[in-house]
């Protein structure tokens, strides 16, 4: 049964070749510059981290993850101060419109970052839910997956 994510099928529909050379062959570069969490990394990990009770505010891993990579890669820190700056605006923006709005004070979280697979035809579609939670009120469960734009 051959397995695809969602990121697979999105290099295939972008370049075959690169979806052969990468996914099935399994090739990579040779000296492969390491590459930085991107904005929405730091969002879903700082929001798992909340949800699971691990800090008081979301941005509060943001900046933890930051110092740690500026550390690490001095040389890239103005990508990393600029990523982490608009990370903890989205993350602060979140977590006040929560509070203001109440928008989750009827959902009693369940789980962060669950893998999920599906069988479909010869197919094994493998992906990840962002967040569960039980709603309180009648006890239905609830997805939230957390997306950010540029």
């Amino acid at each position: 049964m051959l397995l695809l994510t969602s990121s697979e099928m999105k290099t295939w529909l972008n370049c075959q070749r690169g979806w052969w050379l990468s996914h099935y062959l399994c090739m990579r570069r040779k000296h492969e510059m390491s590459s930085l969490p991107s904005v929405g990394n730091h969002v879903h990990a700082g929001l798992e981290a909340y949800y699971c009770g691990d800090v008081g505010r979301p941005s509060d891993l943001v900046a933890k993850r930051a110092n740690s990579m500026l550390t690490e890669f001095p040389e890239l820190s103005t990508q990393i101060s600029k990523d982490a700056e608009l990370s903890t605006i989205m993350l602060d923006g979140y977590i006040d419109w929560v509070a203001e709005t109440g928008a989750d004070s009827d959902l009693e979280f369940v789980a962060a970052e669950q893998t999920v697979e599906v069988e479909v035809g010869p197919f094994h579609l493998r992906g990840k839910i962002d967040s569960r939670f039980r709603q309180k009120s009648d006890g239905a469960l609830i997805m939230l997956e957390h997306k950010t734009c540029g």
